[in-house]
C-alpha cells in the first residue's frame, strides 16, 4: 500500500507539473530522512537520488578541491607565502563528512602534524591522531574514516613543506579493519613544522 500511495503522491505533483513543491519537499530534508525516504518506494528513492545528486555537485562546486572535494595535488604551502589554503579545519571537516554522506568517492584532506581531530557529521565520522609526543605518542599518525561500520578507502599520503610546497615521503596505503573502523596508519618520520596531505578514494 505504501508503494502505491508514495507513488500516486509523486505522480500526482509531477502531472500537475509541481516539480518545484515536490523538490522544496524533499530538499528541506536532512541526510538522514533523505536516506529513509528512499526506502518507501522506488519513486521515493527516484526522486531522492535526482535530490542528492543535485546536492552533492551544489557542494563539490562550493567546496572545491582545495575545500576537500575530490583528489588535490596542487602546491600546497601555506597561505602567507602564496599557497591557496592552510590545514583543513572542524567546518571543513564536516563539510567533508557531507559531501561523503552524498555519495562522493574522492576527497583531499591537509592536517597539520600536531593535529588531533574527532569529527562527526550526517553519520559519517573522521578522527585523525597525531603521532605528536604531547598528543600520547606510540610512533605513529593514524586516520580512521566510519559510516555506522567502517568504511574502506585507499589514501596516497605526502608530506607537504608548508614554506616551499615541496613534497616529500609519499605513501600508497590501504584501510585495514580497526574494530568497526576502517584505519590507516603511518610512522612519524615527518620534519618538524609540516603539513600532511592525504588523497583518499573510498572502495
Amino acid at each position: 500500500m505504501a508503494e502505491v500511495n508514495s507513488f500516486d503522491f509523486l505522480e500526482k505533483l509531477e502531472e500537475r507539473n509541481l516539480l518545484h513543491i515536490r523538490d522544496r519537499i524533499f530538499g528541506a530534508l536532512d541526510d538522514r530522512d533523505m536516506h529513509n525516504c528512499s526506502q518507501v518506494s522506488k519513486s521515493w528513492q527516484r526522486v531522492v537520488e535526482t535530490i542528492r545528486l543535485r546536492r552533492k555537485e551544489k557542494l563539490r562546486m562550493e567546496m572545491g578541491e582545495i575545500g576537500g572535494a575530490g583528489h588535490f595535488w596542487g602546491d600546497d604551502k601555506i597561505i602567507s607565502r602564496g599557497g591557496v589554503r592552510n590545514s583543513t579545519d572542524e567546518e571543513d571537516l564536516k563539510k567533508v563528512l557531507r559531501l561523503l554522506a552524498l555519495g562522493e568517492k574522492k576527497i583531499n584532506l591537509k592536517f597539520w602534524l600536531h593535529d588531533n581531530w574527532e569529527v562527526a557529521e550526517s553519520g559519517w565520522t573522521i578522527q585523525f591522531k597525531s603521532a605528536n609526543e604531547n598528543s600520547g605518542d606510540d610512533g605513529n599518525f593514524y586516520l580512521w574514516i566510519s559510516y555506522r561500520r567502517g568504511a574502506k578507502f585507499k589514501a596516497t599520503k605526502q608530506e607537504i613543506c608548508p614554506w616551499t610546497g615541496e613534497e616529500f615521503h609519499r605513501r600508497e596505503l590501504q584501510s585495514e579493519k580497526d574494530g568497526t573502523r576502517q584505519r590507516i596508519k603511518f610512522e612519524d618520520n615527518i620534519r618538524g613544522g609540516c603539513f600532511i596531505r592525504v588523497n583518499i578514494t573510498l572502495l
